[in-house]
């Protein structure tokens, strides 16, 4: 009886600890923000360290918490520098990846060094709109085809999904750098 008394309170524990962990989990996950529109991120060598921990440190005080820290370069991956047919087809694995997701009918995304759109039609039976949740889902799905993506920018109107969908066919074919980064600047504004 103590044995079994003892079991119980350990699966609890386990069950709490992980009840726990997945709540922190999913708040990692639902907090996340996303770019401002049209801000640069900074090159690795504009990041400052995290200052080190010193024995001159003052008593009651921390020197990691200086207001100055940045997190460091190594946090998030680099964007990869790719052609434009190596963009469009890790933009492919992308529309892939987010096809399975239950609302979306069909999508497609032009990747950009460290930036994504994406365009999205959703199944005729789901009558919502965009909703955090969604863009959330398909932030996560950019993300893990290519984790170098900092900003998913994601559009549901028609207009601008048919603009990348060009987009995503000028890369396709080899188009001009400057003629598609020209156009993805545009398409980037667009989406609100």
């Amino acid at each position: 009886m103590k044995n079994d008394i003892k079991r119980l309170a350990k699966l609890a524990a386990v069950a709490a600890l992980a009840l726990a962990m997945t709540a922190a989990l999913a708040a990692c996950t639902s907090t996340t923000e996303l770019a401002p529109i049209g801000s640069p991120s900074p090159s690795p060598s504009a990041l400052e360290p995290l200052p080190s921990a010193s024995p001159s440190a003052l008593p009651g005080t921390s020197p990691l918490a200086s207001p100055g820290s940045q997190p460091l370069a190594t946090d998030q991956p680099a964007a990869p520098t790719l052609s434009n047919q190596e963009s469009a087809a890790l933009a492919g694995q992308c529309d892939a990846r987010i096809s399975q997701i239950s609302e979306v009918e069909s999508s497609v995304t032009v990747v950009l060094g460290d930036t994504s759109l994406t365009g999205v039609k959703f199944v005729p039976a789901y009558k919502g709109a965009l909703t955090s949740r969604i863009s959330d889902v398909i932030s996560g799905s950019v993300r893990a085809v290519s984790p170098s993506v900092a900003t998913v920018k994601i559009t549901d109107d028609p207009d601008i999904a048919d603009r990348i969908s060009a987009l995503r066919d000028k890369q396709k074919d080899g188009g001009s750098s400057s003629e598609i980064r020209g156009e993805f600047d545009s398409i980037n504004s667009a989406i609100k």
